[in-house]
């Protein structure tokens, strides 16, 4: 019987993803990669809430839930161990589309409603495996106008810049603008746009940054 490694979570106490949600996907995430073995031991749950500060009630909810779908078997005085699960596989599948889709979410079977969960727990593994590179959308109130802001968008680190007008952003249901800002760290904007912004964005958590002149 083996030790899982200590494991790359993340959670993000800002997103509108549950918590629970958000661990319970990761480990999944983990399990389905391989980086968690079948055999291996899932760390106590009072180690894993220490280590992610939270309540160990809710890793030990997180927990059952994988027992009863099946991904690890919970053994008193013996540990949580991941057992061998059919939906490993298709979770393995999942998170090689999920890599290959990040734009163009299809194939077939393919649960679109679980995207955004599924590509944030993936990300979210990711940020703490290694410096991930900032993923900022630009949203233009009028055309071009991400040049005119170009030079103070550069000086962070690291950035992916993809650009959109507000137009494209209000005609997405709020389904489809959740699954849009899931890919992306942050949202910049000129300081003329960020209310419309943030009204546009308030449930989604994601962080917005307002650049250029202050309006009076």
């Amino acid at each position: 019987m083996n030790s899982a490694p200590a494991l790359p979570l993340h959670i993000d106490a800002f997103s509108p993803i549950p918590i629970h949600i958000q661990l319970r996907e990761q480990l999944k995430c983990l399990i389905g990669s391989g980086f968690v073995r079948i055999g291996d031991n899932l760390p106590p749950a009072s180690e894993l809430a220490q280590q992610l500060d939270l309540n160990r009630n809710t890793v030990i909810s997180v927990y059952n839930q994988l027992s009863k779908e099946d991904y690890v078997r919970i053994r008193k005085g013996a540990g949580t161990q991941v057992i061998e699960n059919p939906r490993t596989h298709e979770d393995r599948e999942m998170l090689a589309l999920i890599r290959g889709v990040l734009h163009n979410a299809g194939g077939p079977d393919f649960d679109r409603e679980q995207m955004p969960v599924s590509l944030l727990a993936f990300r979210q593994i990711r940020k703490s495996l290694v410096g991930e590179t900032s993923r900022i959308l630009f949203v233009e109130f009028h055309p071009n106008e991400y040049l005119a802001h170009k030079s103070e968008i550069d000086v962070i680190p690291k950035a992916e810049v993809s650009r959109t007008a507000i137009d494209s952003l209000t005609k997405l249901t709020p389904a489809e603008l959740a699954e849009k800002l899931a890919e992306f760290d942050m949202v910049v904007t000129p300081y003329a746009g960020l209310k419309d912004i943030s009204e546009l964005t308030a449930t989604s958590g994601i962080k917005i940054v307002a650049v250029g002149d202050i309006p009076y």
